[in-house]
């Protein structure tokens, strides 16, 4: 996936954020946007409208016995992640953009946060288009969004873009419980093997929608959690890590395997 995407076979890679109109809609982990819209022009009424923010943190404890290497290696298993939505049906890898051919260029295309560090493996930013199915009147039952995905040393960073001018930025990462003691309170002592789950979210969309989008997610946060949390203690039971079964480096596993 340097200049194109590691496709597989029968599979033709397709470039990331496409804008040619076809296929509407998009997901936000959790819920999915009505289809059928030409473009993201076709929300000019709506994504004229002004542009607010929504901060959510979510964090929640790791079980003894899962060692914060697995638990970064999880994360980074993308064919997992993208799979732990509830709405998910299927993913193919997008090519990345030609401007972002290396990690400091990255950076600049996709404004990572810089709280992040350097992004790893190449390349810096894994694009991948995804397609929901929802069993619902208010929505389309086919939906299709554009994901961001950039590892980085202690989990992942997420961009989700949908129709309507909605992006949801998210760094999912795994720290030790004093560490996010410290961040709040400035002290506290925890053991030292005590890790934590952190979903650290910043929701952007017009006003008109925000409310909608922000209670959706809210809705859903917690069953990804579980997911996510849920394999980490199945493989440590098993005596496995996602890094066993992890495509080479620079590869996202979503290449390494058969799965649709």
């Amino acid at each position: 996936m340097s200049s194109g995407a590691h496709a597989r076979p029968g599979e033709q890679a397709k470039p990331g954020r496409p804008e040619d109109g076809k296929g509407g809609g998009g997901r936000w982990l959790g819920i999915a946007w009505r289809e059928g819209a030409p473009s993201c022009a076709g929300f000019k009424s709506i994504t004229s409208a002004v542009t607010s923010t929504h901060k959510m943190v979510n964090v929640s404890t790791i079980p003894q016995g899962v060692t914060r290497e697995a638990a970064v290696a999880l994360l980074q298993d993308h064919d997992f992640f993208l799979r732990c939505d509830p709405h998910y049906a299927s993913h193919s890898i997008a090519a990345p953009h030609a401007a972002a051919g290396t990690a400091a260029k990255a950076k600049q295309h996709y404004r990572l946060p810089a709280e992040i560090g350097e992004p790893l493996g190449a390349p810096a930013v894994k694009c991948y288009e995804v397609v929901d199915v929802v069993e619902n009147p208010f929505f389309a039952s086919n939906v299709r969004s554009e994901i961001e995905i950039a590892d980085f040393e202690h989990g992942i960073f997420v961009r989700i873009r949908s129709k309507g001018g909605v992006v949801f930025d998210t760094i999912w990462s795994v720290r030790r419980k004093e560490e996010g003691k410290k961040e709040e309170k400035g002290e506290g002592e925890e053991g030292e093997d005590e890790l934590e789950l952190v979903q650290d979210a910043t929701i952007s969309a017009p006003m008109p929608i925000l409310s909608v989008v922000r209670g959706q997610v809210e809705k859903n946060k917690g069953g990804l959690h579980k997911k996510i949390i849920g394999r980490l203690v199945e493989d440590r039971d098993n005596g496995t890590t996602a890094k066993e079964n992890a495509a080479p480096a620079g590869v996202s596993a979503i290449a390494a395997t058969a799965a649709a």
